[in-house]
């Protein structure tokens, strides 16, 4: 059971190294909260060519 309290809060990128951070304290036996930011406009339009520069060859969005 949650009581609100918590060992470790985690800033939570999206990205590897944040969510095995996360993970590992949990594996040591804390509790840990993750927190993350809305940090950008979502009305915002990206051009169809900048969308597909994010991507490899052969990927998909």
């Amino acid at each position: 059971m949650t009581t609100g309290h918590f060992d470790f809060a985690v800033g939570m990128s999206g990205g590897v190294d944040s969510s095995v951070t996360a993970a590992l304290l949990k594996a040591q036996g804390h509790s840990v909260v993750g927190l993350t930011m809305k940090i950008w406009d979502g009305a915002v339009q990206i051009q169809e060519g900048l969308k597909h520069a994010c991507y490899g060859p052969g990927e998909e969005e």
